[in-house]
């Protein structure tokens, strides 16, 4: 099938019908990554689905840039299609199936993986890149993260039904994350009742073990603040990502040179008041001279005294908890808030950053954490952290001065 200009023109004026829209996608899926005529794509996406949820503007655009950032670059390896399957548990609820603009644009994508000639094309999915194609902003890791993971079989446990496998962990002082499988032995995974594109946890029917809500670090509880679940690349496999961190749990491992941690997933002995743990155990040192504090230049906010408490910058993540001084707890709950944004000294936004780490008002003082996204390259020796107020206040300012790397000092 070959497109005239009557079709494109019928095609941009949305007088075609669905079968002739379709029609043009297979025959555009079925060229050559070169020859795809990405723009096309789009019309005929838009065309098929012009409501579809969570789909506007700006992330059409995004994942047609990756599209074409493919056909551009064909020495990279190009990215792995995004999952139907992926969800975060908890925190968000399910999401809606996606829509033809989505399902044309993965194909699309799947596609330029296969025909991109001589690319070798590998992906595991593990502690930095496990949201990388999610549809929305990818976890970002700087150059020397790789040599804070810890992966292999961290611990592995057969059961009837389930074999469970911790594959890696990473830690940087302060992050801490998991990803583990549970592979149902039958090789098949069964949907739940009453989603979408949810899976029901292999082994869970059978008893055999149950969701993970909470990890043990030398004997210390810590609680999650990002989980997320998808299928994974072997038959009846489900991958489980477990992020949290230490300090906003009050867990202490200072002059601990290992971490045993344990994931609560299996079925309380008989007599015993405590699920039983899959235990694995990993090093509690960081790579030298990759992990940063950092320092205020200020020594006030908004005329209340300022300090740091703690601050680990480090190519997976940045983390740093403030302490102010004489503020009234009327004041700390009815109008400061734990939203903050990050800048450029220029006034540019520099990156993303949420709430993480202690948060509360204790004796005059307020504790408020963040978690800071990496930005590309390296961390800036200043960036500005604004705090924000539920009334639309002026933010309250300060900059963070990272200390530079070791071999720079």
């Amino acid at each position: 099938m070959e497109l005239d200009e009557n079709i494109r023109k019928r095609l941009e004026s949305c007088s075609i019908t669905e079968d002739d829209a379709l029609a043009i996608l297979e025959w555009q899926l079925s060229l050559p990554a070169e020859q795809m005529d990405c723009d096309l794509i789009r019309e005929c996406d838009l065309f098929l689905s012009p409501d579809a949820e969570g789909l506007g503007e700006k992330r059409s655009n995004a994942l047609y840039a990756r599209i074409l950032a493919s056909i551009d670059s064909p020495a990279q390896a190009p990215e792995r299609p995004a999952s139907r399957n992926a969800r975060r548990r908890r925190q968000a609820p399910a999401r809606r199936r996606p829509g033809k603009l989505v399902a044309a644009i993965l194909l699309a994508a799947l596609l330029l993986a296969l025909s991109i000639g001589s690319v070798a094309y590998t992906y595991r999915r593990g502690v930095l890149n496990f949201t990388e194609d999610f549809g929305f902003a990818p976890m970002v890791a700087q150059d020397g993260a790789e040599a804070f993971v810890q992966s292999g079989t961290l611990a592995h446990a057969e059961f009837d039904h389930v074999i469970v496998d911790v594959l890696e962990a990473v830690y940087d002082g302060a992050d801490l994350r998991v990803v583990y499988s549970l592979t149902d032995k039958s090789g098949t995974l069964k949907l739940a009742e009453h989603t979408e594109n949810g899976y029901v946890m292999p082994g869970s029917e059978e008893g055999e073990v149950h969701m993970c809500d909470y990890i043990v670090i030398n004997g210390q509880d810590a609680y999650f603040n990002d989980t997320w679940e998808m299928p994974g690349d072997e038959p009846g496999q489900m991958l489980y990502y477990l992020q949290t961190n230490l300090p906003g749990w009050d867990v202490d491992v200072t002059g601990a040179e290992t971490l045993t941690l344990g994931l609560p997933m299996l079925p309380r002995q008989e007599g015993s008041r405590s699920p039983g743990l899959i235990e694995f155990t990993i090093s509690a040192a960081v790579p030298e001279g990759l992990v940063r504090g950092a320092t205020l230049k200020e020594e006030t906010v908004g005329g209340h005294p300022i300090a740091v408490e703690e601050a680990v910058f480090s190519p997976l993540n940045g983390f740093i908890q403030l302490r102010i001084d004489g503020i009234d707890e009327t004041f700390f709950h009815q109008r400061l808030t734990n939203f903050a944004s990050v800048y450029a000294m220029d006034g540019s936004e520099l990156t993303a950053c949420h709430s993480e780490g202690r948060y509360g008002w204790d004796n005059g003082s307020a504790y408020i954490g963040f978690t800071i996204v990496p930005p590309e390259g390296d961390w800036p020796e200043e960036m500005i952290l604004a705090l924000e107020f539920e009334d639309y206040s002026p933010d309250w300012e300060v900059t963070v001065c990272v200390e530079p790397k070791a071999e720079s000092r």
